[in-house]
C-alpha cells in the first residue's frame, strides 16, 4: 500500500528534492545512519526527500516503511541533527 500511495503522491503533489547538495548530503547520510541503527524497527525504513509546497514542513511515514521528508522541513530545521530529531521522534512514536 504504501509503495503505491507514495507513487501517487509523486504523481500529484510531490516532486524531486530542490534541495542544495550541501544541505541535501549530509541530511540524507545522518538521516540514513540512524535509520540502519534502528534495527527493532520493522518494515525497514526508507527516507526520500520531496518538495512538496502544499504540505509546508512535514515529514510523513507510509505503511511500506517509506519516510518522505519535505524540503520546507529541511530548510527550517537547517541542520542533519535537527531532521535526524524529527524522524527520531516518528519511529519512537511507532515503538
Amino acid at each position: 500500500v504504501g509503495r503505491t500511495v507514495l507513487v501517487e503522491l509523486d504523481a500529484v503533489d510531490l516532486s524531486p528534492a530542490d534541495l542544495s547538495e550541501e544541505l541535501l548530503h549530509p541530511t540524507e547520510a545522518r538521516i540514513r545512519t540512524f535509520l540502519a541503527s534502528q534495527s527493532s524497527v520493522r518494515p525497514r525504513l526508507r527516507v526520500h526527500f520531496r518538495e512538496a509546497p502544499r504540505l509546508g514542513a512535514n515529514a510523513f511515514a507510509l505503511p511500506s516503511g517509506d519516510i518522505v521528508v519535505t524540503d520546507a522541513l529541511v530548510r527550517q530545521v537547517g541542520d542533519p541533527d535537527g531532521s535526524v530529531a524529527v524522524i527520531a521522534h516518528g519511529t519512537a512514536c511507532r515503538a
